[in-house]
């Protein structure tokens, strides 16, 4: 069995910022059915028990607030 390395703080990065590029390209509605299907909000659109630490202390897991 292979133990699975820590990804470097620069692979994190810029897994981040691909997402945030496609998240920022979609309307809010696909924006919140990603989340949805992602587990990270509810159907509601609320967040999600363990995310909601993270939507406390910051903007991760805010949908922006565009029209569409």
């Amino acid at each position: 069995m292979s133990v699975t390395q820590p990804h470097s703080k620069r692979t994190l990065l810029s897994a981040w910022n691909q997402a945030k590029s496609r998240l920022d390209a979609m309307s809010t509605k696909e924006q919140t059915q990603t989340l949805i299907q992602a587990g990270i909000l509810t159907p509601k659109g609320n967040l999600r028990k363990p995310y909601k630490v993270l939507g406390k202390s910051s903007s991760v897991g805010a949908v922006s607030r565009k029209k569409g």
